[in-house]
């Protein structure tokens, strides 16, 4: 194998998955005709890509994909040639610039086979998709919820839409955007491989696609497949049943409504979770209701933080206690210039909406 490519794009392609714990495993380089492929997994996630190459031998090698980024990434120059190198001793993927030369052993056994495509799922726009990731990503979280908390949910809606669900075990969001739906479907993502996967989104048309890999030993495994232009990411499926969370958004049955500026709330929380950032305890503040037109947003005693914001408010006062980072977090990806609370008591979850957002959030018992 021996392959002439552009070295910056070789460049960009591992800026995506340059973090720890991001397809950072094996990887699989092919040269046939007039292009270059490279495909890294490790079993549970795939990144596959097909660049532009002059390719002066056809063929295939597997190395290590540490060892590759490391020296893709110090190199200078435009174009490098990567060629495979078998001597007398060892065998060798040997990596030529202007100005520099390296090589890397390759003597892998292993041989990494992209999953088989069943059908697709649906069609979005990059951009619009990364959108409504960002709306719910924020809240997927195992400190509380081991099991669904590290988690994306997606599902198909019958008005031609898609859902995205996260949760934490305290709060859940969910959004939902427009698609173009091909077939129904229901899938979860892992948060690490939605952060992939952001990175890769731009205003380009993505497709979502069911992939299928039949092994020897553990029988079919599924994959979901974003198609990106010229890349690949597939992420292997595990089979359980996302909670049951429509309940959760309908019970808040709220008797007691509460109207803000966004911004004022925002730097209200804001002010009251940094001056408690270096605590060990959870972040704490109250809210109360001193006229028909105010509330007051206050931290425990120790830490001298209050704020006045005008409100208005529907039905008799509840007051609260809760963590304020619940709410700079989602105010953070919230557009409106006014927000509602949605109180059914002190004890009771919280609901806030906003366009094409519901989130719900528990409150800290008094």
């Amino acid at each position: 194998m021996k392959v002439e490519t552009n070295l910056k794009e070789l460049k960009k392609l591992f800026s995506n998955i340059s973090k720890k714990g991001e397809l950072q495993t094996h990887l699989s380089l092919t040269a046939f005709k007039n292009s270059f492929r490279i495909l890294i997994g490790d079993g549970n996630a795939m990144f596959e890509a097909t660049i532009p190459a002059t390719v002066y031998q056809e063929g295939d090698v597997v190395v290590w994909c540490g060892d590759f980024k490391s020296i893709i990434t110090r190199f200078t120059g435009n174009t490098v040639i990567i060629e495979k190198v078998i001597g007398s001793e060892c065998a060798r993927l040997q990596f030529t610039t202007e100005n520099a030369q390296s090589t890397i052993s390759y003597n892998l056994d292993t041989e990494l086979v992209f999953p088989s495509k069943i059908k697709d799922y649906f069609k979005i726009n990059g951009n619009v998709l990364k959108e409504a990731l960002k709306k719910v990503i924020f809240v997927a979280d195992i400190k509380h919820d081991r099991t669904y908390g590290m988690y994306c949910y997606f599902k198909s809606k019958p008005d031609n839409t898609l859902e995205l669900v996260a949760t934490d075990g305290r709060r859940i969001a969910v959004t939902t955007t427009n698609c173009e739906l091909l077939e129904n479907f229901e899938f979860t993502i892992p948060k690490k491989d939605i952060n992939t996967l952001n990175k890769l989104l731009s205003n380009n048309e993505i497709t979502c696609s069911l992939h299928e890999y039949i092994s020897d030993y553990r029988g079919s495994i599924k994959y979901i497949c974003f198609q990106i232009s010229n890349i690949r990411l597939v992420i292997r499926q595990e089979e359980f049943e996302y909670p049951s969370y429509q309940t959760v958004l309908d019970d808040v049955k709220p008797t007691y409504y509460v109207t803000v500026n966004r911004k004022q709330f925002y730097d209200a929380m804001n002010g009251a979770l940094t001056i408690q950032k270096n605590q060990t305890d959870i972040p704490k503040v109250y809210l109360t209701q001193d006229d028909d037109n105010k509330i007051t947003i206050k931290t425990p005693e120790q830490y001298y933080f209050e704020a006045n914001i005008q409100a208005k408010t529907i039905g008799q006062p509840i007051p609260l206690a809760f963590n304020p980072k619940y709410l700079t977090e989602v105010l953070n990806v919230i557009n409106s210039d006014e927000i509602t609370l949605e109180i059914r008591g002190s004890d009771k979850s919280i609901r806030l909406q906003d366009a094409n957002l519901v989130y719900v959030f528990m409150p800290i018992r008094l």
